[in-house]
């Protein structure tokens, strides 16, 4: 949808850019529910990585074809929103996307 990977990189750098898409309070929930809060990087920490992006005002500060973005219909930016759901709890089935 960007033209490029999203997330590339070590793990720890692709949960920071997770984080600063989705929310870094969305995470820290799974975290918990995981006893694994001490293996998220310190500075998820910070007040800046709490607030989440809409995934379609991030993907067009991101994209790489601004002509191209124009023509992606909202339903895949909704589908894409709900696979990129942090906690799998919540996050939208194989079976509800292929439905969506």
């Amino acid at each position: 949808m960007v033209g490029r990977t999203p997330f590339v990189g070590d793990p720890e750098q692709n949960i920071k850019d997770i984080a600063k898409l989705r929310g870094s309070e969305d995470l820290w929930e799974v975290a918990k529910l995981h006893d694994r809060e001490s293996s998220f990087p310190v500075e998820l920490f910070d007040i800046k990585y709490l607030p989440s992006v809409e995934l379609q005002n991030w993907c067009k500060i991101n994209t790489k074809r601004p002509d191209f973005f124009k023509l992606i219909p909202r339903s895949l930016f909704d589908l894409v929103d709900k696979c990129l759901t942090v906690n799998p709890r919540q996050r939208i089935s194989a079976e509800e996307a292929l439905r969506h």
